[in-house]
């Protein structure tokens, strides 16, 4: 036997090659896919992309720098971070904006202001903000009792649509708790996701159905994590955060355990939850049964105790600093000095005695 070597027919030249061409490209197009030239796809991207300047003051700046990992890589789609506000289209200002920390992003946007624009990217914290230009009007009741009187004033079709939402998350809890008999403990939808919980020693058995059962597919995991509640007898929840691409779905996953109780390690199962167990091992002092290296992955070596527990000190055990004679790091007990033993138990927000700039208007909103 032998092979025979044919070289392809070659396109024809002329109008029968665009013909040819188009045909290919409307066939291609008619299944999802784009076709362009690669110069003119580049070309395009430049145009359209979009340089924000991260200004970060809290935890939503946290959730701003997501937007650039792994998870979401707005890179590919052009929106490159810059730090400098010259090189920047946009400013994000994204944290509480209190009246402290107003000046610093100001005078950074004044230097653009002619040409580019500055946004406030803040979440529910920005109730509690001293600027009047984040915080909302004021309310006659608080944000409570307003969601409970909208709660039981919503209409009809607003309950039908979170009638539609939930179903598909019921049917799934379902059929997952039927397929894992006794290994599923309860379920539940909150703020529309659905969460399992289960036992601790099946927690390998439950990821590999939820990742394998092709009506699942939950291939993804995107966080393993720990809640410390010192009153339970077991205080730590351990969290796994899982995603479906084939199915456009989420769902959580929560075991409860203690400090002396074992989690089976679930490395063999999603490779990616190796550091993620170091991390909670580390923070909440969690053990992971059969991790193949279970060491501390953030704090220092030698470090004593897990910080992320209710019950470790603010302060800690040692305190770390450069001495100067011994030309090296040195490990030492936390010393306080008497000024830094004076508290202050009053809210910041509730101890103000006077008018803060624009406050003076607030008579005039409507509630």
């Amino acid at each position: 036997m032998g092979v025979i070597a044919s070289t392809p027919p070659a396109l024809p030249a002329g109008p029968d090659q665009d013909a040819l061409l188009r045909r290919a490209a409307d066939d291609i197009q008619s299944k999802g896919f784009v076709v362009a030239q690669l110069d003119k796809l580049v070309n395009w991207a430049r145009t359209g992309s979009l340089w924000p300047m991260t200004f970060g003051l809290a935890c939503c700046a946290v959730e701003m720098m997501h937007t650039a990992a792994s998870r979401y890589d707005l890179d590919r789609f052009g929106i490159v971070f810059r730090p400098s506000p010259r090189q920047s289209d946009v400013m994000i200002v994204a944290g509480t904006l209190t009246n402290k920390m107003a000046p610093a992003p100001m005078a950074a946007a004044i230097i653009t202001i002619h040409t580019r624009w500055c946004g406030v990217a803040i979440a529910s914290c920005r109730w509690t903000s001293t600027c009047r230009d984040v915080r909302p009007p004021p309310r006659r009741c608080s944000m409570a009792c307003s969601s409970s009187r909208r709660r039981s004033s919503a209409s009809a079709s607003s309950l039908a649509e979170d009638r539609i939402m939930t179903e598909p998350l019921t049917e799934l809890g379902d059929q997952v708790a039927a397929a894992l008999k006794g290994q599923v403990i309860s379920r539940e939808i909150m703020h529309g996701e659905l969460i399992l919980w289960v036992e601790r020693t099946a927690i390998r058995e439950v990821l590999t159905h939820l990742r394998d059962e092709p009506r699942l597919l939950f291939k993804v995991l995107l966080d393993v994590t720990a809640v410390d509640y010192p009153n339970r007898p077991e205080r730590f929840e351990i969290v796994y955060n899982l995603l479906s691409l084939k199915h456009n779905r989420r769902v959580r996953v929560k075991l409860a355990t203690d400090e002396d109780k074992p989690v089976p390690s679930v490395t063999g199962v999603f490779r990616s939850a190796g550091w993620y167990e170091r991390e909670t091992w580390d923070l909440f002092g969690v053990y992971f049964a059969d991790h193949p290296d279970l060491r501390r992955i953030l704090t220092d070596y030698g470090f004593e105790g897990h910080p992320m527990r209710k019950d470790f000190p603010l302060t800690g055990y040692v305190e770390v600093r450069y001495d100067e004679d011994q030309k090296r790091v040195v490990y030492e007990p936390v010393k306080l000095k008497q000024e830094f033993r004076s508290f202050d138990f009053m809210s910041p927000w509730e101890g103000m005695d006077h008018v803060l700039p624009g406050d003076e208007k607030a008579g005039d909103a409507k509630p």
